[in-house]
């Protein structure tokens, strides 16, 4: 597939701090000179010295090994966190005060498979869909794990006193991001990438609300996010903003999986309706047999006493006009039609429970 996407907006604000330690990709002023298809949103962690620095070394190195690949896997994301994670102890090397500096990272890629999506700490990405978010990251934090083990609610995880602690981001040795694929893109989606200083002042709620508002411009709708965050936030915030404008489908096969993620309600309800209709034509077909079978066929019953294993199965009646009526050849598929009715199962053990006191038959 090849996805064409509306221009992007971009927020890189240093709210209520001193200095900006988030850092972006492509930077606001660069955009135009990017290859539109990655998007880095990166957020030096609160209270580690030059989280600036460390942000600012992710976003140039994954910028650097990962613009020019035709789809990103996690493999080649992880090899350039390897690469920053050794650029930045350069660093630390140079610079003592350095020591301890990391950063969380969200990575939004699109190529012909769909996007990767990637993050580490508590930025996040959403991709929303006709006012409902189809996929969220989980913050990496360390309210998020209490929520989780359900040991605080998530209302109290907002004020929570360490809610800004992350348990994972890059310059935390040993951590891997955590990847996802998507192929579920139509016309129209949303892609937001932020750093918590947007989800401290913004719910999820109000995201959606947001984002959905048709009379707004997407470039309105992330002035009213700046808005609210420059009100209500005490953090850097950052954002982008990407909108799909149109797929171009390759293939049959894609054209038809995109249709039915487009129109899933629509596809949903016309296979339950081709199901009830299945379901309904095949019972009164196995009736019409039923009736049909039944009309030709009775059970008889001997004069004599009636053993047991001589009530073994039904047999066709032969009258005097047997002959005229149904031919030797139509007998036979008719008993081997009725052995696979399952009505012939309650007959025949109606007929076993049948009480013959063998004295009626003597006297």
């Amino acid at each position: 597939m090849k996805i064409q996407l509306y221009p992007p907006f971009c927020l890189h604000e240093i709210g209520k701090r001193d200095n900006n330690e988030d850092s972006v990709f492509p930077a606001k002023e660069e955009f135009e000179k990017s290859n539109k298809n990655l998007f880095l949103v990166c957020d030096g962690v609160g209270g580690a010295a030059k989280g600036e620095v460390a942000s600012k070394i992710v976003c140039q190195v994954l910028s650097e090994m990962l613009t020019e690949k035709k789809v990103i896997l996690g493999g080649d994301i992880n090899n350039a966190i390897s690469v920053a994670e050794e650029k930045m102890d350069a660093h630390i090397q140079k610079d003592i005060e350095a020591n301890g500096m990391a950063t969380t990272l969200t990575l939004l890629s699109f190529h012909q498979k769909g996007a990767t999506v990637a993050h580490l700490g508590d930025s996040r990405v959403y991709q929303i869909r006709d006012e409902e978010i189809l996929f969220k990251t989980s913050d990496h934090s360390f309210v998020n794990e209490l929520v989780s083990k359900n040991i605080i609610t998530l209302e109290e995880a907002k004020n929570h006193p360490k809610r800004n602690i992350v348990t994972r981001a890059i310059g935390i040795k040993g951590q891997e991001a955590q990847v996802k694929y998507i192929d579920d893109i139509v016309e129209g989606d949303y892609f937001f990438l932020c750093s918590d200083g947007i989800t401290e002042s913004i719910s999820d709620d109000l995201l959606v609300q947001l984002l959905s508002d048709n009379g707004m411009s997407n470039e309105d709708k992330l002035e009213k996010i700046k808005s609210i965050c420059s009100e209500k936030s005490r953090d850097n915030f950052s954002a982008y903003l990407v909108q799909v404008k149109s797929i171009e489908l390759d293939t049959f096969l894609e054209k038809t999986n995109q249709f039915i993620l487009a129109n899933t309600r629509f596809v949903s309800a016309v296979l339950i309706l081709l199901l009830v209709s299945s379901v309904g034509m095949l019972l009164l077909l196995n009736s019409e047999r039923k009736n049909a079978v039944n009309n030709t066929l009775e059970f008889s019953i001997p004069n004599s006493v009636v053993d047991q294993k001589d009530m073994a199965g039904p047999k066709l009646v032969d009258t005097a006009e047997g002959e005229d009526s149904i031919s030797g050849l139509e007998k036979q598929k008719l008993e081997e039609e009725f052995l696979n009715i399952e009505a012939l199962t309650d007959s025949i053990n109606k007929a076993k429970k049948v009480q013959i006191d063998s004295s009626d038959y003597n006297n």
